[in-house]
């Protein structure tokens, strides 16, 4: 599972992981999804510190996805203790997670600002080869202030780049989890789910260099192109 191997990345480095959990199992688009008995034992495996608690809550409240997505993650940032509140979605993975670590101790005393991370956004998987996403992306990761987001992740204070990456496994999943992701999640209103759907499943080793310019979200600064990475590495 893409989480458990997301929690497994940054396990050593965190105080505390808050994982939410719609306590209805429903979606931000008000879906129903299921979570396997197995998830829970492999979780317990993982958590040898103790520090994974999960809080259940109405996280479908609003008919807009956006909205729910950004109010459940106002409410886990107002649960988390410490200076540093690092949202961290299911489908990423920390690639230098001991490096950030050093650059978080080295800003504790005087920092107050929030911080971005460099997404490796993966569009496809072909066994042991990754389709990557150019350019690599920044990305809102962290924050020291509660309750502050305005859009998903998106705040309204002052950021600064921080040295980690991520390999983010936005797309690269199997074609019923990204059918999944693309009609729940908070962008599902924002752009032809099918359409995109219909491009991925196009794409292959043979014709990736021929997509360019293809962000779901027409944000031409990104998405130019696909580069092939090996799995194993960054």
């Amino acid at each position: 599972m893409i989480m458990l191997n997301s929690i497994v990345s940054y396990y050593d480095i965190a105080d505390e992981i808050i994982l939410g959990l719609d306590e209805s199992f429903l979606t931000w688009k008000c879906n129903r999804f299921q979570i396997d008995d197995c998830f829970y034992d492999k979780l317990k495996v993982i958590d040898k510190d103790k520090k994974i608690v999960i809080v259940k809550e109405n996280f479908h409240k609003h008919a807009n996805p956006m909205q729910n997505e950004t109010e459940e993650r106002n409410f886990l940032s107002s649960r988390c203790n410490g200076k540093f509140i690092i949202g961290v979605d299911c489908d990423e993975v920390f690639l230098n997670a001991k490096e950030f670590d050093d650059w978080l101790d080295s800003q504790l005393e005087t920092f107050d600002f929030d911080f971005l991370c460099t997404w490796k956004t993966v569009y496809k998987v072909f066994g042991d080869n990754m389709l990557v996403c150019n350019p690599y992306e920044p990305a809102l990761l962290g924050t020291c202030h509660k309750n502050s987001y305005v859009k998903a992740r998106m705040t309204n204070n002052q950021q600064v780049q921080s040295p980690l990456r991520i390999l983010h496994f936005s797309w690269g999943r199997t074609e019923v989890e990204i059918i999944q992701k693309l009609n729940n999640w908070g962008h599902a209103n924002e752009f032809n789910v099918e359409k995109h759907l219909t491009l991925w499943r196009a794409v292959n080793l043979d014709n990736y260099k021929q997509v360019v310019n293809f962000h779901p979200l027409g944000l031409k600064k990104w998405w130019k192109s696909l580069e092939k990475i090996i799995k194993t590495n960054e």
